[in-house]
């Protein structure tokens, strides 16, 4: 069953992450410019019949983003850019892998990316395991070394995206290089 949860993460990620590309690279022959999403959240993931994600919903998010979902930095008032739907799809990424909404209230910190982004002494292990969503963290394969490294390479993708620090966000190449390297493994 898990086996067929992680690979419809990896190669749906990789789709979704794909799109957003394809939004986010200028094609001037064709005179499409840079389209910013701003509204990349999971409600905006659709699976179509075959079970393959597909993003929707382009351009008509909110310049604050959606609760959870937002950038730092639009919260400030800057302007939103490619590193915005960046740290969208890494919370994405991120709620997908905790099996938790972005925003909960009644956990402290409510925002899941403080939870899983937090700056950890031990490391990304443990942020791994208290992040995990725990019906992965009951599966068998879970408990393999191989399951476990995947998982965290994921996490590790999911909080370079998710950046406080918008300099410091993963590029969108970048990301899909990775979901590329990780669904070949």
């Amino acid at each position: 069953y898990y086996y067929y949860y992680y690979y419809y993460y990896y190669y749906n990620n990789k789709k979704v992450c794909d799109g957003l590309l394809y939004l986010h690279t200028p094609d001037l022959a064709r005179g499409k410019g840079v389209v910013l999403h701003r509204a990349v959240k999971s409600a905006n993931v659709l699976l179509a019949h075959d079970f393959f994600a597909r993003i929707c919903d382009a351009g008509l998010g909110a310049m604050g983003g959606t609760p959870g979902y937002g950038a730092p930095e639009l919260q400030s008032g800057q302007q939103c850019s490619e590193r915005s739907d960046v740290f969208a799809f890494g919370v994405v990424l991120l709620e997908l892998f905790a099996g938790q909404p972005p925003l909960d209230m009644q956990k402290r910190p409510p925002l899941l990316v403080a939870r899983c982004c937090a700056p950890t002494a031990p490391g990304l292990d443990e942020a791994a395991i208290a992040a995990v969503d725990l019906r992965l963290a009951d599966d068998s394969a879970w408990a393999q070394p191989a399951q476990h490294s995947v998982a965290l390479e994921l996490l590790g993708l999911a909080r370079w995206c998710a950046d406080a620090n918008a300099a410091e966000r993963a590029p969108l190449d970048s990301a899909a290089f990775v979901l590329g390297a990780i669904s070949a493994q």
